[in-house]
């Protein structure tokens, strides 16, 4: 992995960009990276968080959730892991507000 690929997906799992300049970095990406990134509980729970503060939109949410689901290279707990499959199916799994995401931080605490 370059420290290019390394600096996007850390980017990425820190959602410290735009969703679209992510989306854009991310898509340039080889699928067979050899270093993994950790996306923690953590990073998970203060992106939640940002999104409670209204610092980011439901339909971001999602997308930089499907594209931390989409990628092997990032590794998660089994409960993040249940959570970012949320986040990323809100049809299947309930519409992202207020109420759904405080559900999802409790599920990381307990």
């Amino acid at each position: 992995m370059t420290n290019y690929d390394k600096s996007v997906l850390e980017d990425l799992v820190n959602f410290n960009k735009p969703i679209e300049d992510l989306k854009k970095q991310v898509n340039k990406l080889s699928w067979d990276l050899d270093e993994d990134i950790e996306l923690t509980t953590s990073i998970l729970n203060k992106i939640l968080d940002r999104y409670l503060k209204g610092e980011i939109a439901s339909e971001h949410l999602e997308e930089w959730a499907n594209l931390n689901e989409s990628r092997e290279c990032i590794k998660t707990s089994d409960i993040v892991k249940e959570a970012i499959y949320k986040l990323a199916n809100p049809i299947i799994e309930g519409e992202l507000n207020t109420d759904n995401i405080i559900k999802i931080k409790s599920n990381l605490i307990s």
